[in-house]
């Protein structure tokens, strides 16, 4: 049973600019035009709204000078997003705090700890974060002292949206749009069980679709759930799904119905993993050892190290993201592990020099072993934050799909394709920022290997008229085609059930020599893609007319952009 509960929007207001801000402003205005790609600098401060892989959702600019955003701003909704939870730790409210990303997770707790400090400094024990990363002891601690009663407050991912019972909580704060109108009904529902009252509070960032929902809140309430972008024939998907379904019972070649046409592959590279095996013994061979291991034995049973030591394979097998190899953080001083990341992301938050932050306090990494796939570090209290710069590539490398979506009745016929790509991220060098006016320290480059996630993505080429008539109208075109690409990004999760990290876009002509058209291009960050692209591309006329209207609707006429 559930008692009343209260749903409140919350929109940062919007704070003027101080002159001395405007002047510095303009001298950063004229920097940029020096030097474009010091832009980043802008992007990658440490109060923003950071997607794992590092795009850049919003800009925080709460008191923070030297503000580029023009001559008006709104208040972070990070730290809007703080002071809420300060307020409910100090009335002894239980309350979650769901961000959308790890780094979120840790900037509220830092920020949320900082108020405290100050305003009830023996609270600052009672609140904590949770996410993905942490070891399954370290979580199943935080559940425990949840449930408990021992903590007030958690900064959670959606980690700690489903499947735990985490007690009877009062308030529930949503920092930003969630990505689909189910995860924010799920993470809502944490709060007011047993009948008692409860509020939710969903705070906007500066995002299109966050201000639309802020404008026009009976589209949000009456949303009908969403529709699931799924592919249960994603690669590294299927090969863990196999291992398991043969633990259970043996595969034979008439389950490609139930598993599809990469059943083939799939079962052959398990087989020569050893993952999966031939029959017990008194099984007849079908062939010779040329044969595919579907034909050359009757079917094809589990044979992982978990289930010949008698357990089950799905023990070994992650639920929380598809890539498996994982990077670990160890405190040199006590030789604990204190955080994992995933290899596709692990260049982003750790190489030798950065900060990253792990339960709001922060950790210099001292040391990277790409071999070990190991980062030492150790605690530190500097007044700067790092960010990476990097270089992305997509190449489309084509491949027939193992499904098709076609264009869905009542929506636009679209000219999109869609194929499998590489998105190849260079990490070429990091950037140390002073904390608070967020202003360039010094700049060193690194040497790591490249990143590649093999995926799939969506395109359509921009004409060659459309081209010419922004260069009539005295636009660049080239930022016009990646502002185009991020309202596209924006636009995708009111028709599919996604978030800003689950897709991805080409960001700007990065090079004009080549060969190629240029293109409003979308791709799945997941490994192997999760049936986002697809969708979006049977979609695709549709979400150009729906971003078109999203950006001529909105009231801003400063130059600059939305506040």
């Amino acid at each position: 049973p559930r008692g009343r509960k209260a749903f409140c929007l919350w929109n940062p207001p919007v704070k003027p600019t101080p002159i001395r801000d405007e002047v510095r402003s303009k001298r950063r205005k004229s920097d940029l035009q020096a030097d474009p790609s010091s832009s980043a600098a802008d992007k990658d401060a440490e109060a923003t709204n950071v997607e794992e892989d590092g795009d850049v959702v919003e800009a925080s600019s709460v008191h923070q000078p030297g503000d580029v955003r023009g001559k008006t701003r709104r208040y972070s909704a990070i730290m809007e997003t703080a002071y809420l939870l300060a307020e409910c730790v100090q009335h002894n409210l239980r309350t979650i705090a769901f961000c959308k990303t790890r780094k979120l997770s840790e900037l509220v707790l830092k920020y949320t700890r900082h108020l405290l400090q100050s305003r009830c400094p023996g609270r600052l024990h009672a609140l904590c974060a949770y996410r993905a990363g942490y070891s399954p002891a370290h979580r199943r601690s935080i559940e425990t002292r949840l449930f408990s009663g021992d903590l007030l407050a958690v900064a959670a991912t959606n980690a700690l949206e489903l499947g735990l019972d985490v007690g009877t909580l009062d308030v529930s704060l949503h920092l930003g749009w969630p990505g689909s109108v189910a995860s924010l009904w799920q993470q809502g529902g944490r709060v007011g069980r047993r009948g008692r009252e409860a509020l939710s509070i969903l705070i906007a960032f500066n995002g299109p679709l966050d201000q639309y929902f802020m404008q026009n809140p009976k589209q949000l309430f009456a949303r009908p759930l969403d529709a699931h972008a799924l592919d249960p024939e994603n690669p590294d998907l299927l090969r863990q799904h196999l291992v398991c379904a043969a633990y259970e019972h043996p595969l034979r070649p008439e389950d490609t119905k139930f598993f599809g046409s990469e059943l083939w592959p799939a079962t052959q590279d398990l087989f020569h993993d050893a993952a999966l095996g031939g029959p017990p013994r008194g099984v007849q061979l079908q062939g010779d050892e040329e044969q595919h291991p579907l034909r050359r034995f009757a079917c094809l049973v589990c044979t992982s190290t978990a289930s010949r030591n008698g357990g089950s394979p799905a023990a070994a097998i992650g639920i929380r993201c598809i890539d498996q190899v994982r990077y670990q953080i160890v405190n040199e001083e006590t030789q604990e592990v204190i955080d994992e990341i995933e290899e596709r992301k692990a260049f982003y938050v750790v190489y030798e020099g950065s900060i990253c932050m792990i339960q709001g306090s922060t950790y210099l990494v001292d040391k990277l072993c790409l071999e070990t796939r190991r980062a030492s570090v150790h605690p530190v209290n500097v007044p700067y934050f790092t960010s990476s710069v990097k270089d992305v590539t997509i190449s489309v490398t084509g491949g027939a799909l193992g499904y098709k979506y076609t264009t869905q009745a009542g929506h636009t016929h679209t000219t999109a394709q869609v194929a499998k790509a590489t998105v190849a991220t260079h990490y070429t060098a990091f950037r140390r920022f002073w904390q608070f006016t967020h202003r360039l320290i010094d700049q060193t480059e690194l040497f790591l290997p490249p990143i590649n996630l093999h995926t799939v993505a969506t395109w359509v080429r921009v004409p060659p008229a459309a081209i010419q008539h922004a260069q009539d109208e005295g636009h660049r075109w080239q930022a016009s085609l990646h502002a185009a690409n991020h309202a596209l990004v924006n636009i995708l999760p009111l028709y599919i059930a996604c978030s800003s990290s689950d897709v991805g876009c080409e960001c700007g002509w990065t090079n004009p020599a080549c060969a190629r058209s240029p293109r409003l291009l979308l791709f799945d960050r997941h490994p192997g893609g999760v049936g986002v692209a697809p969708r979006a591309r049977a979609l695709f006329g549709t979400l150009l007319q729906a971003a078109i209207e999203l950006v001529t609707c909105c009231p801003c006429k400063d130059a600059s952009g939305c506040p």
